[in-house]
Formats: structure tokens, sequence, C-alpha cells
């Protein structure tokens, strides 16, 4: 879950996201940063979580003239990969080396909706749909198209980390691999090249 979301929350440049028992926090603004020791702590205190990672090496930073920073806190090193559930489904988190806090938490609404369109879809069709997943990061919405009925799910990221990671989320929630397409490539020069060889062929 995210606890604080910056200016929405009215703590500007500050996001705190929790992954089990592990906050991960960004800090994107001088004020915020000037108080680092004491918003771990405020944020440690009433969630009960002893272990705090800074992921504060965003682009934002550098537009604020402040260095890239990221380590532990508070606590301890966090593990190379953390289990959360999301609209129960399970997802593996890795929040030292994943983008942004280590998961996109504000899509978390989209994901349920992205689920819900596949069984309506499943349910208008009489037959279950296919989806693309461009840019797909560690394959959050492959996995919630899949559980909501979409037969073939292909999925694209620049990285190869990041899929190794997707597959890995496939199987944590035992979804049938063979529904599962990923190709590893830049999406846009993906995209022309499909656009290219459809023109070809007619």
């Amino acid at each position: 879950m995210r606890l604080v979301y910056g200016e929405a929350d009215l703590l500007p440049g500050l996001i705190v996201d929790r992954y089990d028992r592990q906050l991960v926090v960004q800090m994107q603004a001088p004020g915020v940063q000037a108080h680092a020791r004491c918003c771990s702590m405020r944020c440690a205190r009433p969630t009960g979580c002893g272990d705090i990672y800074d992921r504060s090496d965003g682009a934002l930073r550098t537009r604020e003239a402040m260095v890239a920073q990221s380590g532990v806190l508070r606590g301890h090193e966090p593990a190379d990969r953390i289990q959360v559930q999301e609209h129960g489904l399970a997802y593996w988190v890795d929040v030292r080396r994943g983008h942004k806090t280590g998961f996109y938490i504000d899509q978390r609404g989209n994901r349920r909706i992205a689920g819900e369109l596949a069984r309506e879809l499943v349910a208008t069709l009489s037959r279950a749909p296919r989806a693309l997943n461009a840019f797909c990061y560690t394959g959050a919405f492959s996995v919630a198209l899949a559980r909501g009925g979409a037969q073939h799910v292909l999925s694209i990221d620049s990285s190869a980390d990041a899929l190794a990671l997707a597959r890995a989320n496939v199987e944590l929630n035992a979804l049938d691999p063979e529904s599962f397409q990923w190709q590893c490539a830049d999406v846009f020069d993906h995209l022309r090249a499909c656009r290219g060889a459809a023109s070809d062929s007619s």
C-alpha cells in the first residue's frame, strides 16, 4: 500500500510505500531530505515496520539539484524479493533495483479494472480475449488479465530482468505459462516492425 503520496497528502516530495514489513521511501525535495530521520521514524512507529529503505534515486532529484541516493535508512537490508498481495493475486517486488519503489502501486485500481474487462469480454464474446501489455515491467497487468480470462497475453519490455520477474509472477499465481508470450525489446521498435510486417503481408 502507499502510505504517503507527496502533494496529495500535503507532504510535497515524500513518497512512502509499504511492502509486507518493509517500508520504502523516496525523498524528492530538499525540505524532505533535511528531515529524513524524522520522516522515517514517524513512518516506522505507527506501522510497526522496523526496516526502511531509501530509493531516492529518481530523475526528479536531479532537477532539484540533489544527488541520487539509495540504501538502508533503518533496520536491515531488504530481501531480494518481497511477496505482496493485491486483489487476490500475488506479486514479487524488488525494492532495491525495481522501478520507483519496486512496484507501481498507483496502478492498483487499473489492474483491477483490466481483470474485470477481461472477464466482461469473456462473457460478452463467449470466448477468451487476447491482450497486449506494452512496457509490461514485472507483468502485473499481464497476470491480472490472464486471471480475468485472457487466453493469450503478449508482454513487451526492454528489461530482461523485469521479464524474468514477470515470469516468476506467473508461476507464483499458478497460471498457465502457455498463455503468455514475452518479448524483450524496445516497445516502439517492436510495434513498428509488427506494423511493417502486416503492411508487407497485405
